[in-house]
């Protein structure tokens, strides 16, 4: 079994984007659906931040990750790096993105259980899901800030990107059915993996592809210029991915496409590579939490 002390292995990463940590942070079983992020953008703000009643935060145990709180308890367990990746809406398998920060932040493993007030839970279940979990993002900022010391700034870069784009032939989506949640799920079995999004835009899409261990923490930009909400399912295989988590070879569909194949002949679009600005995170300062 993999130490806390060692590298985040590429398990947990998976861990991460499949779960997606969403908007109460409290559905961790594999395929469970989740809320959408907002878009793909760096999350930032110099302005007060929303932060949790009351917090606690510890080196964590040996072993799984904890099963999760309900209700408006959040609970993380990862690395510094990992929560400051969620925190401020980078792309899962994206830490190059989190510049100068201290090697034991890339290494050690944290325990954080975040308690909401009733009155900003109340306020929460008034907003969309988009909007709950960027609420949650700017707690755990506001947590990394205080706790941490954390200090951060944005640089833009200029780095290869993938563009979403019509493939040819054009697209192959439904449009979205009225009435229905907006919410997206990662089922797997072995290394079969299928993706299933309810009324979620191009954009929305652009960013759940993003979060896709296949696409290796590059952005991904939507420039099909269609516009609309749709329902989407894909289908496809993750063998030979180093992200891939190990399962019984027996279950692996000897016929399912590969992501970018899949891409193209289930949904009609396609991932190409152009140039484009990346936004940075620079952590000018953290430090071991403060003691509870």
């Amino acid at each position: 079994m993999t130490s806390r002390l060692e590298k985040p292995s590429a398990f947990r990463k998976l861990v991460l984007v499949l779960f997606g940590l969403g908007a109460l942070l409290c559905a961790l079983a594999l395929g469970a659906l989740h809320t959408l992020p907002a878009y793909g953008q760096v999350l930032y703000t110099n302005g007060p931040l929303p932060s949790f009643e009351v917090a606690t935060i510890k080196p964590a145990p040996n072993g799984l990750p904890p099963t999760p709180q309900g209700g408006s308890t959040v609970h993380l367990d990862f690395t510094p790096k990992i929560m400051i990746m969620y925190a401020y809406n980078l792309p899962a398998f994206s830490e190059e993105r989190i510049l100068n920060g201290a090697g034991w932040a890339e290494d050690t493993y944290y325990e954080i259980k975040g308690k909401i007030s009733d009155s900003d839970y109340a306020a929460m279940q008034k907003m969309t899901p988009a909007e709950k979990n960027q609420q949650i993002q700017l707690m755990v900022q506001a947590l990394l800030r205080d706790r941490l010391k954390l200090k951060v700034h944005l640089e833009k870069r200029e780095e290869t990107v993938y563009a979403l784009e019509v493939a040819k032939g054009g697209v192959k989506l439904a449009p979205a059915q009225e009435g229905m949640p907006q919410r997206f799920g990662v089922t797997h079995q072995g290394q079969n993996y299928q993706l299933t999004a309810n009324g979620v835009n191009l954009d929305h899409l652009a960013e759940l592809l993003g979060r896709q261990p296949e696409i290796g923490g590059r952005s991904v930009v939507n420039k099909t210029g269609i516009t609309g909400s749709y329902d989407v399912a894909m289908h496809w295989t993750r063998t030979g991915s180093a992200a891939a988590v190990p399962d019984d070879a027996s279950t692996q569909d000897e016929n399912a496409p590969s992501f970018f194949t899949a891409i193209e002949e289930q949904l009609g679009l396609r991932l190409a590579t152009t140039k484009g600005q990346v936004d940075y995170v620079i952590v000018d300062h953290i430090e071991k939490p403060s003691p509870n």
